[in-house]
């Protein structure tokens, strides 16, 4: 069994310098010695030995599979179990953001109705401000008319005082003539 110099420089961190003569030394050491056949009954006790060893190890691979593979069953119990959670926690959210967005459907409605409503009550406003600014020309014109009836009546009676003044010189003055005739 040869190595290349590349990968023992590389395992122990060696130089080209040390690894190779070294290398060399090893080879020349191994190929002195001879190679003894192994006997039968070594060679069965041996085989008997692996299987004995696999089998060993097969049981003891196979019961920490077994363990993995319950603690792997039991991951995934578990973690089925946080995402039916999960789960009920989102249809949670979608059910209140439902609710939230019927919310906000009736809020919209609500607001255009009343945008509706301050658009009628603008309109209305309108009307009645000019209703108002009608009645004010009314009123400004009944109050000119008031002012000036007022004024009439004063002169009115200002002539009627004359009048009647103008009545009682004309009495006097009667009395007077009928006295001197």
């Amino acid at each position: 069994m040869s190595r290349k110099p590349g990968a023992i420089q590389e395992k122990f961190g060696a130089s080209n310098d040390t690894v190779g003569p070294l290398l060399k030394q090893w080879e020349e050491l191994h190929a002195q010695q001879p190679d003894w056949p192994l006997p039968n009954s070594v060679r069965e006790h041996l085989e008997e030995t692996i299987l004995t060893i696999w089998r060993i190890a097969s049981t003891a691979a196979m019961g920490q599979l077994q363990v993995q593979a319950q603690l792997l069953k039991d991951e995934v119990e578990q973690k089925s179990g946080q995402m039916k959670a999960l789960q009920q926690a989102l249809d949670q959210q979608v059910e209140s953001l439902a609710a939230k967005d019927s919310q906000l459907q009736q809020l919209e409605d609500q607001l255009m109705a009343a945008t509706d409503l301050g658009v009628q009550t603008e309109h209305a406003l309108a009307i009645e401000k000019n209703q108002t600014l009608r009645l004010n020309e009314q009123l400004q014109t009944l109050q000119a008319q008031e002012s000036q009836h007022r004024q009439t009546e004063r002169e009115l009676a200002k002539l009627e005082g004359q009048n009647e003044e103008l009545r009682r010189q004309i009495e006097q003055l009667q009395v007077q003539q009928g006295g001197h005739k």
